[in-house]
């Protein structure tokens, strides 16, 4: 995971400076997001492709010199580039806290417990959108390579957190 971060954070800042040495600085920004993960991609690190895409724009964000803290989320990445291009210095604090990075993040791993019964409906191998769970010998194992920690397994079966 530090490996993708560290990546993420060089690919940003790579591509900002590209973009602003292009023609077309602010479609280049506002494309970054989805250029970083394009549609029809899986999730790989958080629950759903919008929160991870949420994440690259407040990098970008970030990357532009603006606070992420004070973003409205209503404002445009081309809004931000028009922005900072007109202004001459950065306002605010040097540093900014990308809090939807960890928002929401279940401090867990889950396990099946002794109540699975290996139901022949499967509710927890079929709402897994990572393809988790598998049923092995009547009960239900999770691949913990493959969990996300989304939550789904818990609301729909037998599964609990086991505490970090």
């Amino acid at each position: 995971m530090k490996d993708h971060l560290t990546n993420t954070k060089r690919w940003i800042v790579k591509k900002i400076a590209e973009a602003f040495w292009s023609d077309n600085f602010r479609q280049k920004i506002k494309r970054l997001p989805f250029e970083r993960i394009p549609p029809g991609s899986d999730a790989k690190y958080r629950c759903c492709v919008y929160k991870e895409r949420a994440i690259v724009r407040c990098r970008v964000l970030a990357g532009l010199g603006f606070s992420v803290e004070a973003d409205d989320e209503m404002t445009s990445l081309l809004e931000y580039s028009d922005a900072a291009l007109k202004r001459r210095q950065i306002e605010g604090p040097p540093l900014t806290i990308i809090d939807i990075a960890c928002k929401g993040c279940v401090n867990a791993r889950y396990y099946v417990t002794e109540l699975c019964q290996g139901c022949l409906a499967r509710p927890c191998e079929t709402v897994c959108p990572f393809k988790a769970i598998s049923v092995k010998g009547g009960h239900s194992k999770i691949d913990k390579d493959k969990c996300k920690n989304c939550g789904n397994a818990r609301k729909h079966a037998h599964t609990m957190p086991l505490q970090k």
